[in-house]
């Protein structure tokens, strides 16, 4: 039997969760299917490794017909991203894709990924869409800018706490999960009507992650690491009210919102066993996910918000000798569907470190 082993938690996506028992897959999940919605396609966006100098890029999936394009964005615009393409929004007929240490949001065209325009913005880091504006944080500059989505032009800029990673959008506040390069704890709380700070929140250590889902904020956090890279807190999500209270709900490495429900997965290198699941938006149960066909280096999941179908990529396996093996982050990976039951329905490649993945709509 093959030995497995998985590289530092550093270099795995981050957002951290517990294990669910037995229990959990009696608790009631609701249909998390939209049959209004019409997905027309998928992008995977791969990060690439900035620190091998190998670039992310986009891969383009059609479920009807299972044909894919990798390297699409640098075969239309004759240049790939850079190696830290962290994160990607679909709105409105665009694109947006926040490029870190690139210093850059790239404007698209959502149909044809050919390039609109650059902005300049340093540490461009993860991007919410909401009432014809984009918001995206700046990791180095500790803000939140504002875009107009329309002119493509900066019209607001807010300080944040330090290194800033996800926004979510509810009752017309932004909320911004700031996590201090992994010693962070808080939440800055924007009024959108006037784009000034409404308020501070204290949440658990290593905030990296915040949905909406239901008019329920939830919060993912990486956790905290000791002296000798064990975990003094594990990575985890809770759910997160809009006074900063907060309630533990299941321990996970990586998480994602769907129409319905937040996925994750919990591969935390010091447990023995990899889990996937979902949390319901609508009582917060948590049920365990099964797959026919095992997925052992995840790096991000997602749902199809029109069929239920999951997304889940995972990096390829490196040979390191003497029979240990773990995830590669220099290569190409692989994408996975499966169905909302776990059957394993297609595959296709995608390109270095896929961690987002979403969905083009009508």
């Amino acid at each position: 039997m093959k030995k497995l082993l998985k590289f530092a938690l550093m270099a795995a996506c981050a957002f951290a969760m517990t294990a669910c028992s037995d229990d959990d897959n009696d608790k009631p999940v609701i249909d998390p299917v939209d049959p209004g919605v019409n997905v027309t396609g998928v992008y995977v966006l791969s990060q690439g490794n900035y620190y091998s100098a190998l670039n992310g890029d986009l891969t383009f999936y059609n479920p009807a017909t299972s044909d894919y394009t990798n390297g699409l964005f640098e075969a239309v615009n004759g240049r790939a991203f850079g190696g830290t393409a962290n994160d990607i929004v679909a709105y409105g007929s665009k694109l947006y894709i926040a490029n870190t240490d690139e210093n850059v949001l790239e404007v698209a065209d959502a149909q044809t990924a050919k390039s609109i325009k650059q902005i300049s913005l340093s540490g461009a880091r993860r991007i919410v869409a909401d009432g014809g504006y984009i918001y995206v944080t700046s990791f180095y500059g500790n803000n939140v800018t504002k875009v107009d989505t329309t002119t493509l032009e900066i019209v607001g800029t807010v300080e944040t706490g330090t290194y800033p990673e996800a926004l979510a959008i509810q009752g017309g506040k932004l909320y911004v999960a700031n996590s201090g390069y992994g010693s962070g704890n808080t939440v800055t709380k924007i009024d959108l009507a006037n784009f000034t700070v409404d308020a501070t929140l204290n949440v658990p250590v290593n905030p990296v992650d915040i949905y909406s889902v239901h008019d329920q904020l939830y919060l993912g956090c990486s956790g905290e690491y000791n002296d000798d890279w064990t975990y003094k807190v594990n990575p985890a999500i809770y759910a997160l009210a809009t006074d900063g209270t907060t309630t533990k709900l299941v321990e996970a490495t990586a998480s994602a919102a769907g129409l319905d429900d937040i996925y994750f997965f919990d591969n935390n290198y010091y447990k023995t066993e990899l889990t996937f699941g979902r949390i319901s938006a609508i009582d917060q149960s948590v049920k365990n996910l099964t797959f026919d066909k095992p997925v052992v280096y995840p790096c991000a999941i997602a749902a199809n918000p029109q069929t239920g179908d999951i997304y889940i990529t995972g990096y390829a396996e490196k040979d390191n000798g003497s029979g240990y093996y773990s995830a590669d982050y220099n290569s190409p990976g692989t994408c996975y569907r499966f169905s909302a039951d776990g059957m394993k329905l297609d595959q296709f490649p995608v390109g270095i470190s896929a961690g987002r993945i979403v969905f083009l709509t009508k």
